[in-house]
């Protein structure tokens, strides 16, 4: 037997195999394209080519949400590559976290038979720079073109196969009713020792006029007892604008409540947004767990799938919170992938941004923008970008307003696309060193004409004194006469009152002074 299916293989299909089934769902589709991995299931060759809203997908990323940072991690991404309408590779690709990168991870190559039917579909994972078999989707089609069979197989490099061979994991079986809707599949695995299929799961689906699930029912075998027993069913109703479907388990005795989806349809029919319930006995209610938002482009006409923003419910709060989002691409690889962000001091009060991109499609440019303590985001500047490009571009800007009294700083960038939708990046931090003297900087402007900024830095909390002195050494105004926190502050010289001439500025704290002169001129 082949080795087990390696972790980042069973975590990407798993992931793919999740968000199409949760597509499937919504729609209502009779195609059917999972078979079982180690628990997680999915074909890789059809992961999106199965729906009209996501076939012919250039891209689709997937990306976490960071609460921390307020912003989108990508995690991984599938490239599909096409001669005409004909899928010829997926790759799916791991984001390095630190690096911002993409590495290969998994390898789809498909193959065709004479009528241009799915054939076969080889998944390899990426292994020391090359891509070694793991897993292989076989098919087989009935006389009217429907998936009679599908068989997945393992590549066996154990003792008994060194050079490497094909071996049966498990297979599915598929019937269906006059209107071609699949009504029946049985999933067997494979049984080395006595070279048997062993049936292990089977799913039965009722329909209606139109073609689509109204009942679906899946039972497990009992090798013990030598039959079928029950073990979830989903009850599915249409109306007009939503979809509703309430997913029972069987307890032995009886179907008790599980999940309930509901999901609300646009005027055009396609879901727009999916809500998720889970049944909480005791209370006997509904409680929320998880729902997804859908938008969607025109391609060439067609409605086709473009985000669906996934949200989880936190009961300690009662609110929804970003969980998960896949966004999808029909002409180019998902655009402006921001590979590096950074945020360096430079000198005492300005803070030098350097970011850079692997690709940008459609790119009008990026939004600085910057908080400072609990402040809300302010946008500094709009640096162009590159419009469409694959090569690597690299952008630089210097912040040199920085609040004075600013001991931490946050910034992103807002990326803009031409089409003015925009995406948010991470956030990186800039902080500063605390002072560790008394200091008084120059009034500025100087010369001043009605009024000048004063600032100050105060290692440690103490009393200050700021004042104004004449060359004849009388105080003519006081500024401040306080206890101030440590750090650093500035306050405002009005110098309206001042007749024109030389003045002294003057700072009394923790038993030191500081002076500086400035000059009013009217």
């Amino acid at each position: 037997m082949p080795t087990a299916t390696p972790r980042r293989l069973r975590t990407a299909l798993s992931r793919l195999s999740l968000l199409l089934g949760a597509l499937l769902l919504v729609l209502g589709s009779s195609q059917r394209t999972q078979a079982q991995v180690d628990g997680s299931a999915v074909n890789f060759c059809t992961a999106f080519e199965s729906s009209p809203l996501t076939q012919g997908a250039r891209s689709v990323v997937f990306g976490d949400w960071d609460a921390d940072d307020g912003a989108w991690d990508a995690t991984d991404r599938l490239i599909q590559a096409f001669s005409g309408d004909t899928l010829t590779e997926g790759l799916l690709q791991e984001r390095d976290s630190v690096t911002g990168t993409w590495d290969d991870a998994l390898q789809a190559v498909p193959t065709y038979d004479a009528s241009n039917r799915l054939d076969a579909c080889t998944v390899k994972e990426e292994e020391e720079g090359s891509f070694v078999n793991r897993l292989r989707f076989d098919r087989t089609y009935t006389a009217a073109d429907l998936l009679d069979e599908q068989v997945l197989e393992g590549w066996d490099t154990t003792a008994a196969h060194p050079t490497g061979t094909w071996v049966p994991l498990s297979r599915s079986t598929f019937r269906y009713d006059a209107a071609e809707n699949d009504t029946l599949e049985v999933v067997e695995a494979w049984i080395p020792d006595s070279g048997t299929w062993l049936p292990t799961r089977r799913v039965r689906r009722t329909y209606d006029a139109e073609s689509r699930v109204t009942l679906q029912q899946t039972d497990e075998w009992l090798p013990t007892s030598q039959a079928w027993a029950r073990d979830t069913r989903t009850e599915t109703t249409y109306t007009a604008d939503s979809t509703v479907s309430v997913t029972e388990r069987w307890t032995g005795a009886s179907w008790v409540n599980a999940t309930r989806t509901i999901t609300q349809l646009g005027n055009d029919g396609v879901p727009t947004t999916r809500r998720t319930d889970v049944w909480e006995a005791g209370p006997d209610v509904w409680v929320p767990d998880d729902r997804g938002t859908n938008t969607y482009t025109t391609v060439d006409g067609q409605t086709k799938l473009a985000r669906v923003v996934d949200e989880d419910w936190n009961e300690d709060t009662n609110t929804w919170e970003n969980s998960d989002r896949t966004r999808f691409s029909y002409d180019s690889i998902i655009p402006v992938e921001l590979t590096s962000f950074t945020a360096q001091p430079q000198g005492a009060r300005a803070v030098r941004l350097t970011w850079q991109t692997a690709s940008e499609t459609n790119n009008a440019g990026f939004a600085l923008q910057r908080q400072a303590a609990a402040s809300s985001w302010t946008t500094l500047r709009f640096v162009e970008g590159a419009g469409t490009t694959s090569r690597a571009q690299s952008y630089q800007f210097t912040d040199r307003t920085v609040p004075y009294t600013a001991e931490t700083l946050r910034y992103r960038l807002q990326q803009v696309d031409l089409d003015g939708s925009s995406e948010i990046s991470r956030t990186v931090t800039v902080s500063f060193a605390s002072p560790t003297e008394v200091r008084l900087q120059a009034p500025f402007p100087n010369p001043a004409r009605t009024q000048a900024t004063v600032r100050y830095d105060v290692p440690v909390e103490t009393d200050i004194e700021i004042a104004v002195y004449d060359l004849l050494g009388r105080r003519v105004a006081t500024l401040a006469d306080r206890r101030v926190p440590a750090g650093r502050a500035q306050v405002q010289l009005h110098t309206g009152p001042l007749p024109n001439g030389p003045y002294l500025l003057r700072l009394r704290a923790a038993d030191q002074v500081r002076t500086r002169r400035f000059t009013v001129v009217k």
